[in-house]
């Protein structure tokens, strides 16, 4: 009888979730948008588990489809990253829009960071048609 009860607790707390949830932090978010067809955005986060998911939605609706991602470790455990995102197209976002970037680790915890999108750059080789920062 003393085994079995003993043997109870071991297992409920082999089964246990964790008490803390992880913790995501959506650190910069840049987004430019050129007048050709070509949209870049890099997101950094942090978070106390490995990250593994960043999108893109546009003025709380549109959530942006990318054509490529890429995903840079800036830490071996992958708790410190940058995505970098790239869509083929004009217009996904225009000055006046905002730019919310979703960041989630592997457990599903999530953080988010939105962006005003201005004018693009004044300068007169620049193609940029909006930034967001």
């Amino acid at each position: 009888m003393k085994r079995t009860l003993l043997a109870v607790p071991a297992l409920l707390a082999l089964f246990a979730l964790p008490a803390s949830a992880g913790v995501v932090t959506a650190g910069s978010v840049t987004v430019t948008q050129y007048s050709y067809p070509y949209f870049t955005a890099l997101v950094q986060a942090t978070g106390t588990m490995p990250l593994v998911d960043a999108h893109l939605v546009v003025n709380g609706t549109t959530v942006v489809r990318a054509d490529k991602v890429e995903l840079v470790k800036l830490d071996p455990r992958g708790t410190y990253v940058l995505w970098k995102i790239y869509k083929y197209a004009a217009g996904v976002v225009k000055p006046g829009d905002t730019v919310t970037a979703v960041v989630s680790d592997l457990d599903g915890d999530s953080d988010d960071r939105t962006v005003p999108c201005g004018a693009g750059s004044t300068k007169k080789k620049s193609q940029e048609t909006a930034a967001c920062r």
